[in-house]
């Protein structure tokens, strides 16, 4: 390994003197969803950009992320069965499982053009489509592809079979058209269809069929003939499927209202009514691909992890997964690997690599969740909205709902001991469990109708709770008996913070902290230099402490709030949560799902990597950040032939070199292994012909965790 030069060390070395928070999540644009199929009402898969392929067995309600083996961008999809899958996606890239998405294989062919499309009507009959005219068959399940010829300037956008002889392929070339086949795929035969654009397919036999884009066009006859309906013209569609003559969907772009749409139509296509994905602006495509398993049960997904069901043959949609969009409210690690983060909308996200990968889910009745808290790592609750509780005893796998005896809204929740636990909430509410929380007490006496934003117990017996308009409670009796303080301000307190018995904290608008020596009976503000709504305050010790809020703000301070310091969180979404999964590991929450990272609570030093412009070029992406095996590096840069990518330790060791790092559609990328890497923070550049940028990886190696 050699050195590295000088000039480049002393270019980055001041970069690393700012305190680091790292995002890990959500994924960028980078991790867009493109497909979805499933078999049946419970099993099917997503896949996506970056090589994402995502499992459920019950719907939607739990997700497991796959293992692809791939980075690049897959948008075709296909299963025959719960055992044998196929997806295509760019650089020709095919892969295939029997175990139902366990393992992954390539599949050899002799092409690297982008594929869009694939198609399988049994487990060794298949067809894949793409760019530069690409047709690909097999008959022996992909061991063999063989090519056919099509004209190279034509985009091939989507396939599909009915038997082993009939199908049909949908293009465009400058105009729309449709290929069919009557033999397997050996010939083609081209139709010109009247459409602006020509994205995808979907035939109900081998007779009846459709095809969308900028319109869409029925056939009667096998795809001889067609007929076009002028007044879809408006409507820009990405994926279709039918499941009778009459019956379709399909998911695309509404140009009348200007709104990303999903779309049904009761009369073979001639009308299509809309479910609108709002809010009303230039339309953005939020889904891409849909898939009807049985009649009535239908899901949706696109955008960045999002994905829609309905169980009334579409008349109706909702979220059972919106990531992008999604205000994260509570977060907590029961251990160093395993973590939950809970937010609007039921959205549950969950961990077990230690924030590697946050596997999104849906909690509850949809309702708002406001605060998540774990008595060990088996016994868990969430609290939100409309008096929503939801209690899990095996280590959050499950959640099942609770009486709690109000609607009030619930903002936070505490343990207190393995088995006692308080909830603070709206209209001055506190309530108690002494069983986990399958049982809760009578709302208990506060003596106020102010709404309670967070509570805090040093034990069974000593808590506090604060809230709107500069309302402090504190009690010496488990909550049988609660007392009012004063801090003679008016401003909202949102979080509250102890060490011991006599020494907290309390944070609120305006950049407001205040500090108790005995207890909660007397508080003193402390000059935090900021002028920010704080919405949430955590303690390590008496002298180490952190408090985050609005535009993105972290403060911190190693002298019990004597002097609060400002962190860079390299965000101005709202942070509204913070918790600590070990000695120093730390986390934070917010607004679109942001959840951020430090391996000691910001004070690591790091380059930031550099910003992003408004169109995304220049921003260097590092994922993940702290990385355990492998990290991926991605960067979109115009007009750039190649780029060189180096890794150094801070010694200034050569620890990896790449050239030219590989280009994939807009951007360059690439994978490093940091397996074998001692632990530590590393030095990257990336020089294109007459740029260079920098950036930082953090290598920390978990231990396995001996939870079952």
């Amino acid at each position: 390994m050699k050195k590295i030069p000088g000039l480049i060390l002393a270019i980055l070395l001041p970069f690393v003197l700012e305190a680091q928070w790292n995002r890990q999540y959500p994924p960028g644009q980078e991790y867009l969803f493109k497909r979805v199929f499933f078999i049946n009402a419970s099993l099917g898969w997503v896949t996506g950009n970056s090589g994402m392929i995502w499992k459920t067995a019950d719907g939607g309600g739990h997700w497991e992320i796959l293992n692809s083996g791939s980075t690049v961008n897959l948008s075709g999809l296909v299963f025959t069965d719960s055992m044998n899958g196929w997806v295509a996606g760019d650089m020709g890239t095919i892969l295939q499982t029997t175990d139902g998405g366990v393992n992954w294989a390539p599949q050899e062919h002799a092409t690297n053009f982008m594929l869009n499309s694939i198609c399988f009507i049994d487990p060794v009959h298949g067809w894949a489509v793409g760019n530069t005219g690409t047709i690909l068959r097999t008959t022996n399940g992909g061991q063999h592809w063989s090519s056919v010829a099509c004209p190279p300037y034509a985009n091939l956008n989507g396939v599909q079979f009915t038997t082993a002889d009939s199908g049909w392929i949908a293009g465009y070339d400058g105009g729309a058209f449709v290929l069919r086949s009557t033999d397997g795929g050996v010939s083609w035969n081209k139709t010109t269809i009247p459409l602006n654009n020509m994205t995808c397919l979907s035939f109900f036999n081998s007779r009846t069929g459709w095809v969308a884009g900028n319109g869409d066009a029925r056939t009667m006859d096998g795809g001889l003939t067609w007929t076009t309906y002028a007044a879809n013209w408006y409507y820009s569609m990405t994926d279709i499927h039918f499941s009778d003559q009459n019956t379709g969907w399909g998911v695309g772009d509404d140009w009348n209202s200007w709104q990303s749409a999903i779309f049904k139509t009761a009369d073979g296509g001639q009308t299509w009514s809309t479910f609108s994905l709002g809010p009303a602006g230039y339309p953005t495509t939020e889904v891409t691909g849909i898939s009807f398993p049985v009649m009535n049960t239908g899901y949706a997904a696109g955008g960045v992890q999002s994905i829609l069901k309905t169980i009334d043959g579409g008349n109706s949609w909702s979220y059972i997964m919106q990531v992008g969009r999604t205000t994260l409210n509570g977060i907590v690690f029961t251990d160093t690997l395993h973590g939950f983060a809970a937010g609007d909308s039921g959205l549950l996200l969950e961990t077990r690599n230690g924030g590697k990968e946050w596997i999104p889910r849906h909690a509850g009745d949809g309702s708002n969740l406001r605060d998540i808290c774990f008595a060990g790592s088996s016994n868990g609750l969430i609290v939100g909205a409309n008096g929503e509780v939801l209690m899990s005893a095996d280590g959050g796998y499950t959640w099942n709902q609770q009486n709690s005896g109000t609607s009030n809204t619930l903002n936070r929740v505490f343990f207190a001991s393995g088995e006692v636990g308080y909830i603070a909430g709206d209209h001055g509410l506190v309530i108690k469990t002494a069983s986990h929380g399958t049982g809760w007490s009578i709302p208990q006496p506060t003596g106020t109708l102010h709404r309670l934003n967070d509570i805090f117990f040093t034990g069974i017996s000593a808590g506090c709770a604060v809230g709107d308009s500069g309302t402090i409670l504190t009690t010496s009796d488990g909550g049988d008996n609660w007392v009012k303080r004063s801090a003679s301000v008016q401003t909202d307190l949102n979080g509250v913070c102890f060490v011991n018995q006599n020494t907290g904290w309390a944070v609120g608008d305006d950049g407001l902290i205040l500090k108790t020596a005995d207890g909660g009976a007397t508080w003193t503000q402390q000059a935090t230099g900021t002028g920010q709504l704080l919405s949430r305050v955590w303690f390590k010790d008496d002298q180490h402490g952190w408090t985050v809020g609005t535009y993105g703000i972290i403060l911190y301070t190693t002298d019990g709030g004597a002097h609060w310091k400002q962190q860079s969180s390299g965000t101005t979404k709202w942070l509204r949560a913070i918790s600590f999964a070990g000695a120093g590991d730390s986390w934070i929450a917010g607004d679109e799902a942001l959840i951020l990272n430090s391996p000691d609570g910001g004070i690591t030093t790091g380059s930031w990597e550099p910003g992003s412009s408004g169109d995304g070029q220049g921003h260097l992406c590092i994922f993940p950040n702290p990385a355990d095996r492998v990290v991926s590096l991605s960067i979109k840069v115009k007009e750039q032939k190649f780029l060189t990518l180096r890794v150094y330790n801070v010694s200034g060791q050569e620890m990896f070199v790449c050239h030219p790092v590989q280009r994939v559609g807009d951007e360059f990328r690439q994978e490093v292994n940091v397996n074998s890497w001692p632990q530590g923070v590393y030095l990257c550049t990336l020089q294109t012909e007459d740029k260079s940028f920098s950036g930082r990886i953090i290598v920390i190696h978990q231990v396995q965790s001996v939870r079952p």
